[in-house]
């Protein structure tokens, strides 16, 4: 398999410190850079283009397909990129066999460890982005949820 173009990297709080040096070495051999303002203040050296992943987040995708083509993208992303994260856009828009992702210690594996209690009973499932409308309904009979 050759390499793929964008490197959709998870990231903790704890910034590039908490990076394996596979995800640190994709960040630093990038020509782009894109993420949340967070993840980026993570990089304040970076020197190639960066990529504010907030506002408009559909044309900021298109802007990181469209850079892909001639440039290696490291995206940032904290929580889990493929559990209601950017990386399903991301791969639908740019083609899997266009993206490697990268993941980081799962955010709700964080949760339920800080807490002590396991969660493999959990109903997991987020409210970012989305209408709260039935939300209590549907977790009001779930003895365990974890929720982003």
């Amino acid at each position: 398999m050759g390499q793929k173009s964008i490197s959709l990297i998870g990231i903790g709080d704890n910034g590039c410190v908490g990076l394996a040096s596979r995800s640190y070495n994709k960040v630093v051999s990038a020509q782009v850079l894109a993420g949340g303002k967070r993840h980026l203040a993570f990089f304040p050296d970076f020197p190639g283009t960066k990529i504010v992943l907030e506002k408009g987040i559909l044309e900021k995708i298109e802007e990181i397909v469209e850079s892909s083509k001639e440039n290696n993208i490291a995206v940032l992303a904290s929580g889990d990129q493929m559990f209601f994260g950017i990386g399903n856009l991301l791969v639908k828009k740019a083609g899997k066999e266009h993206v490697e992702i990268i993941p980081q210690t799962s955010s709700m594996q964080e949760a339920f460890a800080k807490v002590g209690i396991k969660w493999d009973d959990a109903f997991l499932t987020s409210a970012h982005g989305r209408s709260l409308e039935g939300f209590i309904t549907r977790i009001s009979n779930k003895s365990k949820v974890g929720c982003f």
